[in-house]
């Protein structure tokens, strides 16, 4: 199975049920669900894009994104370079802002990916209109309480950090 769906696979995604999962900055990832279809329909590639949300404040979007595996793959990620780093090149640090940068080009794709997951899962289940519409709601957008979990394991990793 491919990290991130076909084109086809794609393409059997509804804007609506899209602007209905996000919710909020919903625009945002519709165009760039946009740009994913219709560069591979033109041949090309990739196409690489930045979410500043995520630039700035790291796995901590993620968590508010509800991508919480994604999350904890990434927190793993970062103390493993980060101990690597340390162990190769001890008189340096860890160079974070390029880690930063990553998760930035990753951001969209990946909440892309997982409403894709979501949205064909809901959908598989025939349910009427309107229990699909409370599914997609429930399933999608924001979690405030991500949001404070991500921001404690920052809090924690930068106390930890200065001892």
């Amino acid at each position: 199975m491919a990290l991130f769906p076909s084109k086809a696979e794609y393409l059997n995604l509804k804007e609506e049920d899209l602007e209905i999962y996000f919710r909020k900055n919903a625009r945002s990832y519709i165009r760039y669900w946009k740009f994913v279809t219709n560069q591979k329909q033109s041949g090309r590639k990739f196409g690489i894009t930045a979410h500043w949300p995520a630039f700035f404040i790291g796995f901590v979007w993620f968590f508010y994104r509800k991508l919480y595996l994604e999350s904890l793959v990434i927190i793993v990620g970062i103390l493993s370079l980060g101990f690597l780093f340390d162990f190769l090149f001890p008189a340096q640090h860890f160079p974070y802002s390029a880690f930063t940068l990553t998760l930035a080009t990753l951001a969209k794709p990946l909440a892309l990916r997982r409403a894709y997951k979501k949205i064909m899962r809901i959908n598989s289940l025939n349910l009427d209109e309107n229990q699909r519409k409370k599914q997609f709601e429930n399933l999608g957008s924001l979690s405030y309480l991500g949001l404070v979990i991500g921001l404690s394991i920052q809090v924690v990793s930068v106390i930890i950090s200065l001892l």
